[in-house]
């Protein structure tokens, strides 16, 4: 029987099909994204939501051409935050105001404050711009609310409901938090606080299980969509409780299960489906910070020797050829180039420069120890109880996986074995998984990724 988990991301999809008995994967489809909504306005981050249901659709219907008769569930790993407006008959109404859509972030001409800060005064809780419901706030307060909006959902609540030709759509708990309208620990809405802050609870989707199947697309079962963190983290780890996973592309994060919710500043706690919580932390530039000092040198040889020697220079190649841990006398870098989560305003920082260490290798070890020291500062924050129990790191992305040095850097930051995460596309994996939940083949979240461990060792 083949699983197929569909992860909706923001710059592009990914369809994976699993075969349940060996938990391999057969088929990996991708396409763009191709959703993207031009505009004038740097915080204006809109998608066409029906657009990205029809690649989903078309993606999900590539599989059953190869393996039709054999399908045995579809779920779904959705980007986050970001909110649809449907009506009645479960059409969108609006555009998917994405996670990147930071309209809030703008001061209210009534009161001087961003929208999102007077949100969060009213509801005693943090919502930062991209939330679902700081976009609901602020669209609220300009009276741009869509006429007969119905509800709002995340883009995997709407794909997911157009799937299983439903005309309302639900949220899992991963999601439902997401927007905002979930306080830690809770498991639904606390509809008293909401109505105070001036939202209609009637909005929101209701709250059903991780893995519940919420209808049939070609007779074969849907399952409700889940958050693409969450999914990622499931995809990655062999152990809920002695795995961490390190995500480095343009961003940074690292990401471990605990049992309870916790409140840490500058670490986010979000809900794990069907019981726990992930604790995440994340740097705004990760690889990106890599790929600035790239350009800083390729601008300095092309100032310095002209266009046609930087074009001739491999920078990445020189680059990569660097060992941190070879280098004396490295200088301390902080590389919040594009600020943090809790200061957005916080710059980068070089400390530690002298007339021995003003140099570009000792500058470019300095670089490469900040990204990953950033992260490792945010896994000093978790719990002590949670830390000692985490025997391996699992790595992914982008900047983890094209330099070679990232995880030998890891490694030795951590103290930890760190490994690449045993399949590429974790998010299509984890809803795969997610897929086997909901109709049964494991009893829980960590039996299921142990005993695909277990499939996967016995079959190399």
């Amino acid at each position: 029987m083949i699983y197929i988990g569909i992860d909706l991301g923001t710059t592009s999809l990914c369809c994976t099909a699993v075969e349940s008995a060996d938990w391999h994967i057969k088929k990996i489809k991708t396409c763009p994204n191709g959703a993207h909504i031009d505009a004038k306005e740097a915080w204006d981050k809109k998608q066409n939501a029906d657009t990205i249901y029809a690649a989903a659709k078309n993606l999900i219907d590539s599989v059953f051409a190869e393996h039709d008769g054999k399908i045995g569930a579809i779920a779904i790993s959705t980007q986050m935050h970001g909110i649809v407006y449907t009506d009645k008959s479960g059409n969108s109404l609006s555009p998917l105001y994405t996670w990147q859509y930071r309209r809030s972030a703008l001061k209210c001409e009534k009161s001087g404050i961003p929208y999102y800060k007077e949100l969060e005064q009213k509801l005693g809780k943090t919502c930062p711009p991209g939330y679902g419901l700081a976009t609901h706030y602020t669209l609220r307060s300009c009276g741009e609310i869509p006429a007969h909006a119905h509800k709002i959902c995340s883009i995997g609540d709407y794909v997911a409901m157009k799937l299983a030709g439903n005309k309302e759509p639900v949220s899992d708990i991963t999601l439902a938090e997401s927007f905002g309208a979930v306080f830690l620990g809770e498991k639904n809405y606390t509809c008293a606080k909401l109505r105070s802050a001036g939202i209609d609870p009637a909005l929101l989707p209701d709250i059903v299980e991780s893995d519940a199947v919420i209808g049939t697309y070609r007779n074969v079962p849907v399952v409700t969509a889940i958050g693409d963190n969450q999914a990622s983290f499931l995809g990655a780890i062999t152990d809920l409780h002695s795995n961490a996973v390190i995500s480095l592309g343009t961003s940074g994060q690292i990401t471990c299960y605990s049992e309870k919710p916790v409140h840490i500043e500058g670490v986010e706690t979000r809900t794990f489906p069907k019981k726990g919580y992930i604790l995440s932390g994340a740097s705004l530039c990760g690889g990106y910070a890599y790929a600035l000092l790239k350009r800083f040198f390729s601008e300095t040889i092309k100032w310095l020797c002209g266009k046609e020697t930087e074009e001739s220079c491999n920078v990445y190649k020189k680059l990569d050829e660097i060992n941190p841990f070879g280098i004396p006398n490295i200088p301390v870098i902080k590389t919040s180039f594009c600020g943090t989560r809790t200061v957005p305003d916080a710059k980068a920082l070089i400390e530690g420069i002298d007339e021995y260490n003003f140099l570009p290798q000792n500058i470019t070890a300095g670089l490469v120890l900040g990204i990953i020291n950033e992260l490792k500062d945010f896994f000093n924050l978790f719990p002590q109880e949670i830390r000692k129990n985490i025997v391996q790191l699992y790595g992914s992305g982008s900047f983890f996986n094209k330099h070679p040095f990232v995880q030998n850097c890891c490694e030795k930051l951590f103290g930890l074995p760190v490994q690449k995460t045993p399949r590429d596309e974790e998010g299509t994996f984890g809803a795969a998984i997610n897929a086997g939940m909901a109709l049964g083949d494991f009893s829980d979240y960590n039996q299921a990724v142990q005993k695909i461990k277990a499939l996967n060792d016995d079959g190399k």
